[in-house]
């Protein structure tokens, strides 16, 4: 049945802890059983202690506590486990930038431009990309949560989203969550760059002009261990899948750099290195 008064809640109560020793003060107020303290049971009618001492015993992370109450003729033990443990930070979020490739789009861009949106980054015109130099790519930066997620690449400012890329079909879409795309599922952790191309899950190029740099990247095949030398700094170094997913990112500031990517799944992956002369160079690796 419910709680009989004093010990229903209804009063007020403070306690104090010392020497694992817990006191809890305010007639009523008790841990366990309303009518077990050490030494004895309260029997009925009895007048009701205004307070109760117990020992008790907190494990070592604080989130454990034993009480044991020897009533003479026996003891109970009561553990009480904390299951809410304290809120986390909020997640972080990091800058990335979009790169989107047009040539495959059949008939012309948009007047409206080429947009980023859906999923995690937000409306159907969420980041509008620029393409002020005309050459074909359009690229965009907004702050996005590390937790990652699903988007999608839109030729036009379509709240229907009618004019969404179509991808169904493809490894890059998601046939659970309208056909986004899973570039970013998974999260990321600093700043990140994705080069796509519309309707494809093709990785392209960069559109940077190589200069005339030497990137040596060897063993390759590898069996989880490569090693990178370049005749230039070589400040980032990204990994794509075969579908253009972003796998690793690293900023070395390094000429030479020895990687371990055992974590990775065996198969053929893309490296993207930037050089700090501004160059980009691609190389194809097979993890065995």
């Amino acid at each position: 049945g419910p709680p009989v008064a004093p010990h229903d809640g209804s009063g007020s109560y403070t306690y104090v802890y010392t020497n694992n020793q817990l006191t809890v003060n305010g007639t009523g107020a008790h841990i366990g059983l309303p009518k077990v303290v050490n030494g004895g049971e309260i029997s009925t009618g009895a007048p009701v202690p205004s307070s109760i001492t117990y020992e008790i015993t907190m494990s070592s992370d604080g989130d454990t506590m034993t009480i044991e109450i020897d009533y003479s003729i026996g003891w109970w033990k009561f553990i009480y486990q904390k299951t809410s443990l304290p809120v986390g930070a909020p997640p972080s979020n990091y800058n990335v930038t979009f790169n989107v490739h047009t040539d495959l789009i059949t008939g012309n861009v948009s007047t409206d431009g080429i947009y980023i949106g859906g999923g995690f980054v937000g409306g159907n015109d969420a980041l509008l990309l620029d393409d002020s130099d005309g050459d074909g790519v359009w690229t965009g930066t907004t702050s996005l949560p590390e937790s990652g997620g699903h988007f999608t690449i839109l030729n036009g400012n379509c709240s229907d989203w009618s004019c969404k890329e179509d991808i169904s079909g493809l490894p890059c879409a998601d046939p659970g969550n309208y056909n986004d795309r899973n570039n970013l599922l998974g999260g990321f952790t600093q700043d990140t760059t994705l080069n796509l191309q519309f309707g494809s899950c093709d990785t392209p190029g960069t559109g940077i002009t190589q200069l005339d740099n030497k990137l040596s990247v060897f063993p390759n095949p590898s069996n989880g261990i490569i090693n990178l030398k370049s005749d230039q700094i070589i400040n980032t170094l990204r990994i794509y899948n075969m579908i253009g997913n972003l796998v690793l990112i690293e900023n070395l500031s390094l000429k030479k750099s020895i990687l371990n990517i055992e974590s990775l799944t065996s198969g053929i992956y893309f490296i993207e290195v930037e050089l700090n002369n501004g160059s980009v160079i691609n190389k194809k690796i097979i993890l065995k």
